[in-house]
């Protein structure tokens, strides 16, 4: 099958789906938003996404420098740009074989932020794994929880959709939910 990633609907589901490649990061909400819609269609509702994603800081903390070497790849970043939220990086890669760059921008997340990309598919955080926790566990959220996730304070009204809360925020609001939205599915 042929098809832009955005477009992809294979008709069938998968136990778990891969968004590897720090593809969450990408610099267009309307991408990001497709690219998890994607893997929220192709996951089983038991199933798991996997998303590969930076750890907190970074890309706004990048700076030129080596990076590390693995497998006798030697990795540096090369050039860095900051605007804003979105930081254009390129990166350099050398091995006996020779030398390769890749030139990319990238967006800054936060962990809530993340958390809220998520949501907007019908995907939920479960929790990070490995231990740099450069991957999370999300799952598929029900019809049920979805609406619970819109009632929630901060959530679903255009004045707040677009500002991300922090984990403290995030726990003040589910407080003052209603318990019929702290109590979605768990």
């Amino acid at each position: 099958m042929l098809s832009d990633i955005e477009d992809l609907s294979l008709g069938v589901s998968f136990d778990a789906v891969v968004l590897g490649s720090f593809l969450v990061h990408a610099p267009s909400p309307g991408a990001r938003a497709a690219l998890l819609e994607i893997c929220r269609r192709h996951v089983k509702p038991s199933g798991v996404v996997l998303v590969q994603h930076y750890r907190d800081g970074w890309p706004a903390s990048a700076v030129p420098s080596f990076v590390g070497e693995k497998d006798g790849i030697k990795a540096f970043v090369d050039d860095v740009a900051h605007d804003g939220r979105f930081v254009r990086i390129t990166l350099r890669h050398e091995a006996a074989s020779g030398i390769w760059t890749q030139s990319f921008t990238t967006e800054a997340l936060s962990q809530s932020e993340l958390v809220h990309a998520l949501a907007h598919p019908g995907l939920s955080f479960d929790r990070h794994l490995g231990q740099d926790s450069s991957w999370l566990l999300a799952r598929p959220t029900s019809i049920e929880q979805r609406g619970c996730l819109r009632d929630m304070p901060g959530r679903g009204d255009r004045a707040t959709s677009n500002r991300a809360m922090d984990s403290g925020t995030y726990l003040a609001a589910l407080e003052r939910a209603p318990i019929s939205a702290r109590h979605c599915g768990r």
